[in-house]
């Protein structure tokens, strides 16, 4: 996942303040392409009459910039990228893997694990 809630674990009631509560913050790393964040914040902005697909729905979603060289006819024939198996790292400190997800040539995220 690209982004995801720092470490701790939230309760359902922690999770929703920090929704409501808390402003979008983007961490350093991974980094993430600019298209993508602000794909995100039009999802997550708080009034809903405000957010993205709250007039067309899903249309509007999918006429989204990010999507612009995505053919939504022809998605179920895509190949989906190859999932990391992790059981397959022997957990050595020096070893790193590198993990970009890249959809329709947008470059969305690049990140170390170590």
């Amino acid at each position: 996942m690209a982004y995801s809630v720092q470490k701790e674990v939230y309760s359902s009631d922690k999770t929703l303040s920090n929704v409501v509560l808390q402003n979008l913050k983007f961490p350093d790393s991974p980094l993430g392409s600019l298209q993508a964040k602000d794909f995100i914040r039009e999802l997550l902005v708080k009034e809903t009459e405000n957010r993205l697909q709250s007039e067309k729905g899903s249309t509007e979603i999918k006429r989204y910039q990010f999507f612009e060289r995505l053919n939504w006819a022809l998605i179920r024939c895509a190949i989906p990228p190859k999932l990391l198996d992790f059981n397959e790292f022997d957990g050595e400190p020096e070893a790193q893997v590198h993990l970009e997800a890249t959809i329709i040539g947008i470059k969305l995220f690049r990140f170390n694990i170590d």
